[in-house]
């Protein structure tokens, strides 16, 4: 499988070792940043590239602060979000807490699972809309007005009512 790294049994023939730890847990994860481990060299993968909840909260607490460790983002982060704000090297404010960004930061832009503004407006280029339809553009900041400009340049709009919606952080949306 394609996943067979993943295996125990798999690490332990081409490592001599397990090397890949699966996190199951909060209490799992905190053991990760216990005195006895801190200086120990880790690589940790962690879901939540804007850095707004989940586990990903946990290694920020523990990280941010230390000037030893690095933090690579493999993705797009909107400006307003935590990511957005480690980037910019700006104090993040996680679970009652403000964190100053002393850790190294890298940033691979290349590997965003979402499509870019020229995907979009070819796929929906190639959509058989009905009468009417909604398009809401969540991901991308400002850039979404210019997105939605194009759409309504480049999507044949005179026999069909596209509605594009760019919604707020927090924003309900009736589909």
């Amino acid at each position: 499988s394609k996943y067979k790294l993943l295996e125990p049994s798999e690490q332990i023939r081409l490592f001599g070792k397990e090397i890949i730890h699966f996190i199951k847990g909060k209490k799992e994860q905190e053991k990760i940043y216990s005195e006895k481990r801190k200086d120990k060299k880790e690589i940790i993968i962690s879901a939540s590239g804007m850095c707004e909840g989940g586990c990903v909260l946990t290694h920020l607490q523990n990280i941010l602060e230390n000037p030893k460790a690095k933090i690579i983002f493999v993705g797009y982060c909107p400006e307003n979000t935590n990511g957005g704000k480690i980037k910019a090297r700006q104090k993040v404010f996680i679970e009652g807490k403000n964190f100053e960004v002393k850790c190294e930061i890298a940033d691979l832009p290349g590997f965003s699972a979402h499509i870019d503004g020229q995907e979009i407006l070819q796929y929906l280029q190639n959509l058989n809309f009905k009468e009417s339809g909604k398009i809401a553009l969540t991901h991308g900041g400002n850039s979404r007005n210019l997105l939605s400009d194009d759409i309504q340049s480049n999507i044949d709009t005179t026999r069909k009512s596209i509605e594009i919606i760019i919604p707020d952080l927090g924003d309900e949306i009736q589909i």
